[in-house]
């Protein structure tokens, strides 16, 4: 709870939309702390008195809450800080902000998030590097990390901002676009060959910085992919679900593969034209190979087609190859349903008992049918 309420806190959005938010969390946090006769109510007050907008009275609490009660002040001084961020006072706000991180270690690392922010709008880069660093909560790494790159380079202490910049991309490797930036920054600097590497593992992934990677990459002349590359970038967009540009790489690597490796790429072009309900072609595709997990996508194929002597001719060559296999039962499981779905409920008893008879991991499959 705590952490969500401070979050939210910490990335300074207006105080009106958190007081609820803060009132019953200050509230809950204060009856975990101390006894519960001791709870007065102060910390809801002070945050009524924020929401409305009287922060005045709200400081005068708080202040006093810093002074006088020592188990509280951690709390109070982050709401300070916060209090006095709003109103624009960022020497009071940053003091307190400090204080807090030194006083109250549960949002120690909340408090430096605001305060580098606060650094960063009124360009101390500076601190905002150094305190930037001393960021330990995993929750805040990435921001902390884009935050100390931001500020170097705005010191252009580029060497230091590049440096940082490639360690941040070893913690965060899918951030497309501060590898972008360190890729132009290697091209810009001469360093060609690691340019040209980060550029091409933005291309191969299908995301969304792709087509500006490969424009870099045209202009550096580094276009040209591997067997290998062109196989990630298929992969990354059949991940993707986009099935027609998987397929379209997969058939342009294909030529580039032996005959071992050709199998794998084969049956991804037919998953690739059969997700994309090509049945025809898919089935045609799977019909290049034997090995079982083709036959049976193969049979689904001519299933999707209503393609019943097909269908039933596959099936056929797969019971007789591989009896055993339990792709067989699922192709016996998805006869008996259109048997029965049609009204030949002979015929689908009798395919539900030889997967039962056959296939025992298969049974409940059977029972339910």
């Amino acid at each position: 709870m705590y952490i969500t309420l401070f979050l939210g806190l910490a990335c300074l959005l207006p105080l009106l939309s958190h007081a609820n938010d803060m009132r019953s969390g200050v509230a809950h946090e204060s009856v975990r702390s101390r006894p519960a006769e001791q709870d007065d109510g102060r910390f809801e007050k002070a945050v009524g008195i924020m929401n409305a907008c009287l922060n005045r009275e709200a400081e005068s609490i708080l202040l006093a809450i810093v002074e006088n009660d020592p188990l509280n002040a951690g709390k109070a001084l982050f709401m300070l800080g916060i209090l006095y961020g709003e109103a624009g006072n960022n020497e009071e706000s940053e003091r307190y902000f400090i204080r807090a991180a030194g006083d109250y270690p549960l949002l120690k690392d909340y408090a430096l998030k605001l305060l580098v922010k606060m650094y960063l709008n009124t360009g101390t880069y500076e601190k905002a590097v150094d305190t930037a660093r001393q960021i330990q909560n995993t929750l805040l790494l990435q921001y902390a990390r884009q935050s100390e790159i931001t500020a170097l380079l705005a010191l252009k202490r580029d060497d230091q901002a590049i440096e940082a910049l490639a360690e941040y991309i070893q913690q965060f490797p899918t951030d497309w676009e501060s590898k972008f930036t360190l890729a132009l920054h290697w091209k810009a600097r001469g360093e060609t060959v690691k340019a040209v590497a980060l550029l091409k593992n933005i291309y191969v992934n299908a995301v969304p910085l792709s087509e500006d990677a490969l424009r870099e990459l045209k202009l550096m002349k580094s276009e040209v992919l591997s067997r290998e590359e062109l196989l990630i970038r298929a992969d990354s967009f059949y991940q993707k679900h986009n099935y027609r540009r998987a397929e379209a790489v997969y058939k342009e690597v294909l030529g580039q593969m032996d005959e071992h490796e050709k199998e794998k790429v084969i049956f991804l072009t037919g998953m690739c034209q059969f997700r994309q309900k090509n049945y025809d072609t898919s089935a045609e595709t799977f019909g290049l190979l034997t090995n079982p997990e083709a036959l049976y996508w193969q049979a689904r194929s001519f299933y999707r087609r209503n393609d019943r002597g097909n269908f039933d001719r596959v099936k056929k060559e797969f019971e007789t190859k591989y009896p055993g296999n339990h792709q067989l039962a699922l192709l016996f499981l998805m006869d008996a349903d259109e048997f029965r779905r049609n009204g030949s409920f002979s015929d689908a008893e009798r395919n539900y008992k030889e997967v039962m008879e056959r296939f025992p991991q298969n049974v409940e499959d059977s029972l339910w049918g």
